[in-house]
């Protein structure tokens, strides 16, 4: 989870200024969680605490507003009578990684991400997202070697999203697209040629977009596969704001466990 929590952080300085340089300044100063580290500490709080996954949402943006929500989202969260509204965007994505390490199965990684996604993100492609983000890291938390990485992300990628080419991927650099069908092959695509946690992070947010929220699906499998750094882990835990938030994290990761570096 802090692996997505590291990524967005990584990308929030680029998301409106795009970078194309791969070597951009590493624990930037000015970084700063955006929408998709709350929405992913709510779902966190959500399975962890059994929050019903609306008021968990609910609760955490409206703590800290102003970080971005999409419009969509934004009117949901002041909306009295909630309900889905069949949104594509990749919100379903970046937020979901918490499910990929509470899952004990595969059955269950699938019902779990669904229950966060849904609330919002009911569109086929917006919980097609969640779930090949969250199957990919339950299934890369438990690889070791670097083929094992290639051919899970290969796996995923027949099952979710056989038409995408590396072709269709190389025509999104630099585009800002929000959508679930684009971020999450784009971010996969870049974690398979990854070598590192930081190379993923650095692939991701260089290439461009919306990177903060790419960066935030990237680092999440990234973490799952390669662990992250001590340092990497206490830079975006120096970030997010809230204590009992922070402490979340912890208990988080203390009950599902976490992948270090």
């Amino acid at each position: 989870m802090t692996g997505a929590i590291f990524g967005d952080i990584e990308g929030s300085v680029y998301e409106f200024r795009n970078t194309d340089n791969y070597n951009f300044e590493y624990y930037d100063k000015n970084s700063h969680i955006t929408d998709d580290s709350v929405c992913t500490l709510a779902v966190a709080d959500s399975i962890l605490h059994g929050t019903p996954a609306e008021e968990a949402l609910t609760a955490f943006c409206k703590r800290l507003p102003g970080e971005s929500y999409g419009g969509r989202f934004a009117m949901w969260l002041s909306s009295k009578n909630k309900q889905p509204y069949n949104s594509c965007g990749n919100g379903a994505a970046m937020r979901v990684s918490p499910v990929g390490w509470a899952a004990t199965s595969e059955s269950e990684c699938k019902e779990m991400s669904e229950y966060v996604t849904a609330v919002t993100h009911n569109h086929p492609e917006g919980l097609k997202g969640a779930e090949a983000v969250s199957m990919a890291i339950f299934r890369l938390k438990g690889a070791k070697e670097e083929g094992e990485k290639n051919a899970i992300i290969d796996e995923i990628m027949r099952e979710y999203y056989p038409k995408v080419t590396d072709e269709f991927v190389e025509r999104l650099r630099g585009v800002f697209d929000e959508t679930c069908q684009t971020a999450v092959p784009m971010a996969m695509y870049l974690m398979r040629k990854s070598t590192s946690f930081e190379d993923a992070v650095r692939l991701t947010v260089s290439f461009g977009g919306d990177c903060d929220t790419t960066g935030a699906i990237a680092g999440s499998m990234a973490e799952a596969f390669y662990g992250i750094s001590e340092q990497e882990r206490q830079f975006a835990m120096s970030k997010i704001p809230f204590a009992e938030w922070r402490e979340l994290v912890n208990d988080f990761e203390k009950k599902y466990g976490k992948r270090t570096s």
